[in-house]
């Protein structure tokens, strides 16, 4: 586009703490869904025939090193731009990046209920935060009027 090569930003930074950070967030939740390597795209495309034997276990190395980059980069930023909450769902089998849009309903489940289980952890790091708008003497102002 314009002269400019464009790629998902998940290539280069799949979980941007970094990002939000620098932009000033206070309170930083993330949700991690990395997909493993073993639902990777290069096996998904090794498990089809139409895809020639060649093609696919290069598809396949590839992917296992676009994985391996993505993973280190991750784990690098993270270590210095962590986040306060961190949620990692645990995505069903055979989803990935190419397959699994499909099941979206039962997706959303389990990402819901991956934030469940921190909505204690959730709640105490914004509790500081919950406040009433009003001041105590715009109340009594109010009353007395």
């Amino acid at each position: 586009m314009n002269g400019m090569r464009l790629v998902d930003g998940g290539v280069l930074n799949n979980l941007p703490v970094d990002v939000v950070s620098k932009m000033g967030a206070e309170e930083i939740i993330a949700v991690d869904i990395g997909l493993s390597q073993e639902d990777g795209i290069g096996q998904w495309i090794g498990n089809h025939r139409w895809v020639p034997e060649g093609i696919a276990n290069t598809l396949e190395v590839l992917d296992d090193t676009l994985y391996a980059l993505r993973i280190a980069g991750q784990r690098s930023r993270l270590h210095q731009f962590t986040p306060d909450v961190l949620i990692c769902p645990e995505l069903p089998a055979n989803v990935n990046a190419i397959v699994g849009y499909g099941r979206a309903k039962e997706l959303i489940a389990i990402g819901e209920q991956a934030a469940e289980d921190h909505i204690a952890e959730i709640k105490t790091l914004l509790q500081p935060h919950w406040y009433w708008p009003f001041s105590h003497k715009a109340i009594e102002i109010k009353k007395r009027n």
